[in-house]
């Protein structure tokens, strides 16, 4: 993701509110966690030295949910804030990583001939603007290679996580019996077992409301930045940590 001009432009811009700016700064440096104090010192950086604005940092934060979310590490924006933005047009995004490696080159990275299909469909579907097809092919890919490194890796932290929220529930023993579980405690029991963290959870939680909103006939309207804004997620926290 980038900004569609400068972000000391922006800041200044007094058509832009105060709290798309604390999204934005929010942005700052690929999105890191910061501190209240990080914030204003990020906006004095860039010459954005406004008393009012600086003195309600806090507050404005505080307003700004579920567009902002406080986690251990400080205050991060959500995927509904960045879509926000996106929206708005004070960002773009392009599906890249560090080493502008795109969401094609991790299908030779991944094992599972099933996997590979969903998001090999994923793709095609976003090229050619299938946008709902696109997000709930890449959301299957990315539960499905959670639940194969979960059967891996973390089947006995997870069983434990799963007795904690259900006592009833069977204990899962392949990967089939992940079908038993619904979606969302799927994510709540993976955040149990410490396989995933508590902003991930966050994140993944918007990931299957997107894709619930498009698995079904409705009138929700979706465009490429929302689509992308999804992808990039999935690809940077599912499809390169789980693979």
């Amino acid at each position: 993701m980038s900004y569609s001009t400068n972000l000391r432009d922006l800041l200044i811009d007094p058509e832009i509110s105060n709290k798309e700016k604390i999204l934005l700064l929010l942005m700052d440096g690929n999105c890191v966690p910061k501190a209240v104090s990080e914030i204003k010192e990020i906006a004095e950086k860039y010459g954005f030295r406004n008393k009012v604005f600086l003195s309600n940092i806090s507050s404005y934060l505080n307003r700004l949910a579920p567009k902002v979310v406080r986690t251990e590490n400080g205050w991060e924006i959500t995927s509904k804030g960045i879509l926000h933005l996106q929206n708005k047009g004070l960002v773009t995004t392009k599906i890249i990583r560090d080493q502008q490696l795109t969401l094609r080159e991790y299908i030779n990275k991944i094992e599972h001939e099933d996997v590979r299909s969903f998001l090999e469909e994923a793709i095609t579907a976003f090229e050619c603007k299938l946008y709902r097809s696109s997000v709930v092919l890449s959301w299957v890919g990315a539960l499905s290679l959670m639940q194969e490194f979960v059967i891996m890796n973390h089947i006995d932290d997870f069983n434990n996580a799963l007795i904690v929220r259900n006592p009833s529930q069977k204990i899962i023993k392949k990967k089939e019996e992940f079908s038993k579980i619904h979606e969302y405690d799927f994510l709540q029991i993976c955040f149990g077992a410490s396989i995933i963290g508590k902003s991930t959870k966050q994140q993944l939680e918007q990931c299957l409301k997107l894709r619930n909103g498009c698995g079904h006939p409705n009138k929700l309207t979706i465009g490429e930045n929302m689509v992308a804004a999804h992808l990039e997620f999935l690809i940077n926290n599912i499809f390169a940590v789980f693979i």
